[in-house]
């Protein structure tokens, strides 16, 4: 399921998929603190020293480089985050965020072992938070202009969160995301609450509820009025800048990753094979892409199809392993149809993932487009010396990538 808030704030759930929305027009949205320069001077200092003395509690999760290229203060927010978790006077409440009685009423002893796990997700190194940026920017501005709703974040698996263009919130009013601190941490709060359910209660992420969802929204709204300080944007953005130039904004290392390196095992992209080798009419691929195209007669109603795959691969990895995206697009023929099929396996590898995440089929009928995606991680074996990774397209096209250990 998909929660969105709409009109007055009543909850409206939609068939779909687990994901943080921003706001639709005429919700009342969680708004930014006030300004308090002097207090988030303050408190900024208050959270170095925090992690000075906790060193292990930066967060050690995996961030997607384009995350923090497309949220600067993403770090920081993760940071921040690991330091309100540990205040006593975080705690979720449901008259915070639903303006009708709550469907749920919490168990606070439950939401209490939450907490503790909540900081935990934080500290997972095998926890990976990505960036999925829309296909189509423009049309997403545009979208989000006129008061569309759409997900700022969404939990894919126990493992991975996917965020998007409007995770730090943005302006109805010009369509553009914002780089908002405080609407980062909500966002990331809520999802990890997805992740911990996941984990802990078997949730499936595809299939949400009232009842998983609202501790995600009560936890969102659960960061006490007297350290909002921290999260107001010109804090982060201006206030801080000569503290962040001697030792990081928030106490952990500025520019680098939180997380110790892992050492011991790597794997590093040592070749590719295709199968065939070389492409014949109609398709388009070489050893090198992570594309695929099968196309047929352009000026044949009957075999006017195309079939699109693409997929991604790591350079190298370590033992905290992977995530493989797969996308599929099958546009079928004017007076006909057409199926395709991407799958990825391999070996040396271990995956919880179901045959439905591993392979996708689509098919396009009487020239409409059909589309599927996934997301499939693996983590190596640990004895693996050779790891092969290994994607199939349309039942005749097969990449395989192979792995070496380099220690």
């Amino acid at each position: 399921m998909k929660v969105i808030l709409g009109i007055m704030g009543v909850l409206v759930i939609v068939v779909g998929g687990w994901a943080a929305w921003v706001l639709t027009h005429g919700a009342k949205p969680l708004a930014p603190p006030p300004a308090r320069p002097a207090a988030a001077v303050a408190q900024l200092a208050a959270l170095q020293n925090y992690h000075r003395q906790h060193a292990e509690r930066c967060p050690q999760v995996q961030i997607d480089p384009a995350l923090e290229k497309e949220f600067p203060h993403f770090r920081e927010a993760l940071a921040t985050l690991r330091y309100l978790l540990d205040q006593d006077g975080t705690r979720p409440s449901t008259s915070k965020f639903f303006e009708q009685p709550p469907p749920v009423q919490l168990d606070p002893q439950v939401e209490a072992q939450r907490r503790a796990r909540l900081r935990a997700l934080l500290d997972d190194p095998t926890l990976q938070l990505r960036y999925r940026p829309p296909k189509d920017l423009e049309q997403a501005k545009k979208d989000f202009k006129a008061g569309e709703p759409i997900a700022a974040a969404w939990t894919e698996s126990a493992n991975l969160i996917s965020f998007g263009l409007y995770a730090g919130g943005g302006s109805r009013a010009t369509g553009l995301p914002d780089r908002d601190v405080f609407s980062l941490v909500t966002t990331i709060l809520h999802e990890l609450v997805h992740v911990d359910q996941v984990r802990t209660e078997n949730a499936s992420p595809g299939h949400g509820s009232r009842e998983q969802e609202t501790p995600g929204y009560a936890w969102e709204h659960s960061i006490p009025e007297e350290l909002k300080g921290l999260l107001h944007a010109d804090a982060m953005s201006k206030v801080e800048t000569p503290l962040r130039e001697r030792v990081g904004v928030v106490g952990c290392p500025a520019g680098q990753p939180a997380r110790p390196t892992t050492g011991g095992a790597r794997w590093i992209l040592d070749s590719v094979q295709v199968n065939p080798p070389t492409q014949w009419e109609g398709w388009t691929f070489d050893a090198k892409s992570t594309s695929a195209q099968r196309y047929g007669i352009p000026a044949d109603p009957n075999h006017d199809y195309q079939i699109d795959g693409k997929w991604t691969r790591p350079e190298e990895f370590d033992t905290r392993g992977f995530t493989v995206d797969l996308e599929l697009r099958a546009k079928g023929p004017t007076n006909h149809i057409a199926a395709g099929v991407i799958w990825v396996g391999g070996s040396g590898l271990d995956t919880d993932a179901p045959e439905e995440k591993r392979s996708l089929q689509a098919t396009g009928r009487n020239g409409g487009t059909a589309t599927a995606q996934s997301s499939v991680t693996f983590k190596p074996q640990p004895s693996a010396s050779e790891i092969k990774l290994v994607i199939g397209f349309n039942w005749s096209v097969q990449f395989t990538y192979h792995y070496r250990r380099s220690q």
